[in-house]
């Protein structure tokens, strides 16, 4: 009698077991987001909020009130049992799209992106550029193997390439650089360099941008206009300094994000 109490006990706890996935699986994202909105502050908000926590789409990512795009998610209940949220993520607008494979631990902190895509033109992040002195044109393209990123929002390492397709600037004066791109590696020891360079057009650029782990950044180079450049862009490169021996022009920044 106690061997027969004991296999309905044991089919008791899977029958409640089987109940608990059941309800976590199909727990609403709206009612999850409603749990986390406040957490997320002012800055990012979701509307339009659809299916459930582990498969959804927000019809508006807004962030400082700007509709960005739509987010569409697919996470797996898997990463719970080592206490991470991961899954595949994915936004869209008009001719704008990211998708990548995420993972973070469950209460916050570092952000690990991989097999990332992206394609998004300047003028749909330019509002957000408000520490650039000059408003950018062209479409930035993303293929990054690895991205990780602290929980203060600062790129810890990255592997893969960037590359600004029709580089210019609007403003003061339409200014037209080419195609640029940069490979990212990581830094033995913490931190990230990316090698850029052009792809032919108005300028021959070499350069390398390293960046530690705490923010600080530094870009070091070399730049001259080609035989396509128009004279606009001649007279720009000419604030930078004089010209060596080549007609190359130093570039040497450094700053903190």
């Amino acid at each position: 009698m106690m061997e027969r109490m004991s296999h309905w006990w044991h089919y008791l706890l899977l029958g409640v077991v089987a109940l608990l996935l059941f309800l976590v699986m199909r727990f609403p994202a709206q009612v999850a987001y409603g749990l986390v909105a406040d957490s997320l502050g002012k800055e990012v908000q979701l509307a339009g909020v659809t299916g459930t926590l582990w498969r959804g789409e927000a019809q508006q990512l807004q962030v400082q009130s700007r509709a960005v795009a739509s987010l569409n998610w697919q996470l797996s209940a898997w990463g719970l049992l080592w206490g991470r949220l991961s899954g595949e993520v994915s936004a869209h607008q008009d001719d704008a799209y990211l998708q990548s494979q995420l993972t973070t631990p469950l209460g916050g902190g570092e952000l690990s992106l991989s097999e990332t895509e992206a394609r998004i033109p300047l003028s749909l992040i330019q509002p957000y550029l408000t520490q650039l002195p000059l408003p950018l044109d062209g479409v930035i393209s993303l293929k990054l193997d690895a991205l990780q990123i602290d929980a203060e929002g600062r790129p810890q390492q990255a592997t893969g390439r960037v590359v600004w397709h029709q580089a210019g600037v609007s403003a003061p004066q339409p200014l037209l650089f080419g195609d640029l791109q940069m490979d990212l590696e990581n830094i033995d020891g913490g931190g990230i360099e990316g090698t850029i360079s052009d792809s032919g057009g108005p300028l021959h650029l070499r350069a390398t941008l390293t960046m530690s782990v705490d923010g600080a950044y530094q870009l070091e180079g070399k730049v001259k206009a080609t035989e396509l450049a128009a004279q606009e862009l001649r007279q720009y490169l000419s604030l930078l300094g004089k010209a060596d021996a080549e007609g190359f022009r130093s570039i040497n920044l450094r700053g903190a994000i």
